[in-house]
């Protein structure tokens, strides 16, 4: 009994030991919770100085708005954009900030947030001073507090933006139709340029092979020559205006480009023989295949030599020749003429423009080079120029992707016989419709001399009310003035197709199309070589009695 008191002691002991551990152990595990919570505060106020910083200073204005409308919070952008100081505004109303007429769509739009996040709206601001801002208002609601949060997005430069692309649209819808318009007036003016043409030019091609008297006949191929000029500057107007607005077509085919060149020469001569210039060929590329469109790239080299003519004085000598450099076939127009000083070439491919060449010299339409470089390049080939400077001649380069020589076909045994010769008309019957009367009556005449019963309308009811089982071939015009050859042929062929040629002054592509779809064979610009019309007319008459 006597050491019961001494165990009682020692129990406590040990007791309050353990206590004073638990203790410890408590103290330092709050110390570390403290310090962990101190950590996160101080993370917290860190992101929440962020967050401040971020709203304070971002680029996109916001602001936040209480059930009232009453401004709680607003960022330095919101408060530039309204043009006031941001202490101006917290605790007051941010209706006074809207146009009058747009504050109930302030009302709708919050009303509408909270069952729409991120809802967006557009109104009027009215800053401090100067003009409403459209604006658009993002915003969304804090379920915390429930206050909600704008981001105001400035519609000024967008709205300047849309202005200006509505303009360009609208310019460029203009243009389309200016371009349309000046389309169709160049066709027009192609159509009333040609037609007074046909009677001329048919008058002289027939008088100039069958005239007894060679003055006359001279005479008259110098008539032939100067409608043939008319008629160039028709179709480079044609020409330029589908270059330049990139409707020319072209159908290329691995061609000999040296037989291109004898033949323009050749086209040529009449115009510099006359000079008594001489006019060279040095021929010397050995890869002289291109694929190319032949007759494009004749017009080319024509315009080329046309142009070296034009400025050589008479007796000057043009040399045109040809060379191979790497996997290119090169050729050059060089002349002794003129020459071109070297910070005008540029000019020479700008269309309409003229260089001053001399006092009284006339450039022409300031065409022929551009149409000339514009085919080019449709041909995957290129035009440049070069002069030594004025007196001292010019020198013209095209340069062609080189191809290899076809390899021949072997012709069938029925290929290489002669093919049928065209037989005389023989009284063959024409409907001729055209409504200009010299080219009607001159048409008429020769066609007559020729051997062909020609039966004419001037109009689109007086060719219906020919009788059509009394004729073999028709040729309409295309322009007629109670309508159209396009659809007089349409209706004609429906009874029963027989040949039809249009013979019409509308040459653009479109106008041949149309042609064909309409029901003719063949379309025929104006003015007509009179002797080509009357071969197809013979070949038509032909095909029509088979």
């Amino acid at each position: 009994m006597t050491h019961a008191p001494e165990r009682v002691k020692a129990s406590a002991a040990e007791d309050r030991e353990r206590l004073d551990k638990a203790a410890e152990s408590e103290v330092q595990r709050l110390t570390r919770v403290n310090e962990r919570l101190v950590d996160e505060r101080r993370a917290a106020e860190l992101v929440r100085d962020e967050y401040v910083d971020l709203y304070e200073l971002a680029p996109m204005p916001a602001l936040s708005l209480d059930a009232a409308y009453v401004t709680r919070r607003m960022n330095r952008a919101m408060s530039e954009l309204l043009g006031v100081s941001t202490g101006d505004c917290l605790g007051q109303s941010f209706r006074g900030f809207i146009l009058h007429e747009d504050r109930p769509l302030l009302s709708e739009h919050l009303a509408r947030t909270p069952y729409s996040p991120r809802a967006r709206s557009r109104l009027r601001l009215l800053p401090r001073s100067g003009p409403a801002i459209p604006v658009e208002l993002w915003t969304n609601v804090v379920g915390r507090t429930g206050l909600y949060q704008l981001r105001v997005v400035d519609l000024r430069e967008r709205e300047l933006t849309d202005l200006e692309a509505t303009q360009l649209v609208e310019s460029e819808r203009s243009a389309r139709g200016e371009n349309s318009a000046k389309d169709v007036f160049i066709a027009m003016l192609s159509h009333e340029l040609r037609t007074p043409l046909t009677p001329a030019l048919a008058v002289a091609t027939y008088f100039r092979d069958f005239h007894p008297s060679r003055d006359v006949r001279r005479a008259f191929q110098i008539v032939e020559r100067s409608l043939a000029a008319e008629v160039r500057m028709i179709d480079d107007l044609l020409d330029v205006n589908r270059v330049l607005r990139g409707k020319m077509a072209v159908t290329c085919r691995p061609t000999s480009v040296h037989d291109i060149l004898r033949g323009a020469t050749e086209d040529m001569r009449p115009v510099w023989a006359p000079k008594q210039q001489t006019l060279a060929l040095d021929l010397r590329a050995e890869e002289q295949w291109a694929n190319v469109d032949s007759l494009r790239l004749r017009q080319v080299f024509v315009n080329l030599i046309r142009n070296a003519i034009k400025f050589t004085e008479p007796g000057g000598a043009i040399v045109v020749r040809s060379w191979n450099s790497g996997a290119s076939v090169v050729i050059e127009v060089e002349d002794d003429g003129i020459g071109i000083a070297p910070e005008e070439i540029h000019r020479l491919f700008v269309p309409f423009d003229q260089l001053a060449v001399r006092p009284g010299a006339s450039g022409g339409l300031g065409l022929g080079l551009a149409i000339s470089r514009g085919l080019l390049e449709l041909q995957g080939g290129r035009l440049s120029a070069q002069s030594a400077g004025l007196g001292r001649g010019s020198r013209f380069v095209v340069e062609l992707a080189a191809v290899p020589q076809p390899e021949p076909t072997r012709s069938s045994p029925s290929a290489s016989l002669p093919s049928a010769p065209i037989l005389a008309p023989r009284g063959k019957r024409v409907l001729l419709v055209e409504d200009d009367p010299d080219s009607s009556a001159v048409l008429a005449e020769l066609l007559t001399k020729s051997g062909f019963q020609i039966r004419t309308a001037m109009s689109v009811q007086a060719a219906k009310a020919v009788d059509l089982t009394q004729i073999d071939v028709i040729v309409s015009d295309i322009g007629l003035p109670d309508g159209n050859g396009l659809d007089l042929v349409r209706e004609l062929q429906a009874a029963g197709h027989r040949p039809a040629i249009a013979l019409t002054g509308f040459g653009r592509e479109s106008d041949v199309l149309a042609s064909v779809e309409a029901g003719f064979d063949a379309h025929v610009t104006k003015p007509v070589d009179i002797h080509v019309l009357l071969d197809m007319l013979t070949r038509m008459s032909q095909l029509g009695a088979a």
